[in-house]
């Protein structure tokens, strides 16, 4: 509901779809992207699941996230594929995946920032090669880099910016929460006791 809100508001406001947004209004598109990651956190630490329906789940989702991106543009399926993936990765940290765990995690930083770091490095290259007329092999090299410092970048991001964010949202959420579950007990035993009842 947040994506698709966030969506038609950008579309009426912007003419372009969410995931078209140009980089100065990223933020449109990383608030219900941070949403979506606080929840699959949250979900992950509720929900152990066993490592065949968490191999399952995983190669579902990568199975579906090349055939959806090799067919057409489906940003929206493709997310909640992704979303299943680190769900699968997070919710089966006891089975030795830690590496796709952090895998998982890093995966929305690096959606988040990816366009904002290839905009900086590649300004940069343009900028040096004003400057310094570079060797074919020298742009080479530094298109090659852009990919590992998109990943430090979004390590960073993870490390300072989404984790301590998801650890101030976290209790927050769950105080928010936490009466729903009573509310529901409540209704449950005002049920059990009208059946009790007839």
């Amino acid at each position: 509901a947040v994506f698709v809100a966030v969506d038609v508001f950008s579309r009426q406001a912007f003419g372009l779809p969410s995931f078209h947004l140009h980089l100065k209004n990223g933020l449109y598109r990383a608030i219900p992207l941070f949403l979506m990651g606080v929840l699959i956190a949250r979900l992950a630490r509720e929900v152990v699941i066993g490592p065949k329906l968490a191999d399952a789940l995983a190669i579902f989702a990568v199975v579906g996230f090349v055939v959806l991106n090799v067919i057409g543009e489906f940003a929206y399926p493709s997310l909640a594929l992704l979303g299943l993936l680190i769900f699968a990765a997070s919710g089966s940290a006891q089975n030795g995946w830690g590496w796709a765990k952090t895998g998982g995690r890093l995966s929305f930083s690096l959606y988040l920032t990816n366009q904002f770091v290839g905009a900086i490095w590649f300004a940069l290259q343009r900028m040096l090669d004003q400057k310094v007329e570079l060797h074919e092999a020298a742009h080479w090299v530094i298109w090659a880099m852009a990919f590992p410092a998109a990943l430090v970048f979004a390590w960073l991001f993870e490390r300072l910016v989404d984790a301590p964010l998801q650890d101030w949202l976290k209790p927050r959420l769950e105080k928010a929460t936490a009466g729903w579950g009573r509310k529901r007990e409540g209704n449950q035993a005002a049920q059990a006791m009208v059946t009790t009842l007839r």
